[in-house]
């Protein structure tokens, strides 16, 4: 009997000590692990702010996407995982770049950006491809996304970035979430922020991501500044003709490669009327047989080289005007009257502007041209025409007495 109550004793004991280990058992034999969820694509805008007379410059924009730095949990902000140090995370995303056509379409509005009647936005998309990423546990993973400077002439960077001060300008932080739903993982959400800032924890300790919406971004938005230029002629003096042509050679440097300006040329003309053409003008006009008489070009556009620079050769009369718009911040212009036989105001018969900070209007080449009329000459020909009148006076009333006799 003895015996059996020492083996019950042992078999109970063997029994409780099975029952402690069976949970840690059972779980390792039934454990099993996620499969790992491959992401997808999200996009962001890209948009390019400009003058509403001015062209969108041929540009292309491209961006670095890398590993945003784990937080730690607490504190009432979820934890924030690094894809360069968490477990499980494989893979890349890329970005492709952005490319905007020199004189593309611009449109008046665009989803957050601020825009004035006088300014225009080139928007275009930007896709960040997470097909070569896999995830293989739930969380918040933090990439950035960085522009890289084209160096284009007139552009300047993220000039709406809301908070300079702690947030980082060309760089947007793009949140990752992978969420378990059923006990399979998906790609549930990917959210981009303007600044590096937690994210807060909800009242069901989940991941409140209404609260980083007020912080949310559309992407990137870049500013392309132009100014304008204008020039005119005029003349004075009494030997000075308002009908004459003169000739100006324009020379626009470092506007930007492959810029496009616009010119307003509806009071001004490429070659000077034949009609009107001196014989030195109608030795200039070789080049412009083809013109019609008093052709003029309102509307035009000068496309600049690789190098951000064209010449062109015009001709004005008193009382016309050239303006150039939308010649990119920092071009240089320099327009050069050919001498005649007037005297120009200008020294070297030349305006030049560089570095272009703003508009440069109201220049005006002015030429004057006066003849010294010589002493004695009215009165020598007064004389001769009293003499010559008294006569046919005198003649008149000899007659009228012939004829009253």
């Amino acid at each position: 009997m003895k015996t059996v109550k020492k083996l019950s004793v042992i078999l109970a004991a063997f029994l409780l000590c099975a029952m402690v280990l069976a949970p840690a058992a059972a779980f390792a034999d039934t454990d099993t692990t996620y499969t790992p969820v491959t992401g997808t694509n999200t996009t962001f805008q890209k948009a390019l702010v400009l003058n509403a007379d001015a062209n969108v410059p041929g540009i292309t924009f491209a961006y670095t996407i890398e590993a945003g730095a784990a937080v730690a949990a607490g504190n009432g902000k979820m934890e924030i995982l690094s894809p360069g140090t968490a477990t499980g995370v494989t893979g890349t995303p890329t970005i492709a770049d952005v490319t905007f056509t020199a004189g593309g379409a611009a449109v008046s509005s665009a989803d957050g950006v601020t825009l004035t009647a006088t300014r225009m936005a080139a928007v275009a998309t930007a896709t960040v491809d997470f097909s070569g990423v896999s995830f293989s546990e739930p969380g918040i993973y933090r990439y950035l996304i960085k522009e890289t400077s084209a160096g284009q002439q007139g552009v300047t960077y993220d000039t709406q970035l809301a908070d300079k001060t702690n947030g980082v300008a060309k760089q947007r932080t793009l949140d990752v979430y992978v969420t378990d739903d059923n006990g399979s993982l998906v790609v549930s959400s990917y959210v981009i922020h303007e600044l590096v800032n937690d994210i807060g924890v909800g009242e069901d300790a989940g991941s409140a991501v209404a609260a980083t919406l007020a912080d949310k971004s559309k992407g990137f938005v870049n500013e392309y500044a132009t100014f304008n230029f204008a020039f005119a002629k005029a003349v004075s003096g009494n030997q000075a003709s308002h009908d004459k042509y003169f000739k100006f050679s324009v020379a626009i440097t470092n506007g930007g490669a492959n810029a496009l300006v616009n010119v307003d040329m509806s009071a001004a003309q490429t070659a000077p009327a034949k009609s009107a053409a001196t014989a030195y003008e109608a030795s200039t006009m070789a080049a412009a047989n083809a013109l019609d008489e008093d052709s003029t070009l309102d509307g035009q556009q000068w496309k600049l080289d690789a190098d951000g620079a064209v010449t062109k050769d015009l001709y004005l009369k008193h009382g016309q005007t050239v303006t150039i718009k939308g010649l990119a911040k920092g071009a240089n212009v320099t327009v050069t009257e050919t001498p005649e036989d007037y005297k120009c105001d200008k020294s070297g018969n030349k305006i030049e502007v560089t570095n272009m900070e703003a508009d440069s209007l109201g220049n005006t080449f002015t030429n004057t041209r006066s003849g010294i009329i010589p002493t004695g000459v009215l009165l020598t020909v007064v004389p001769g025409v009293a003499i010559v009148a008294i006569a046919l006076v005198g003649l008149f009333v000899m007659k009228k007495k012939k004829n009253e006799a």
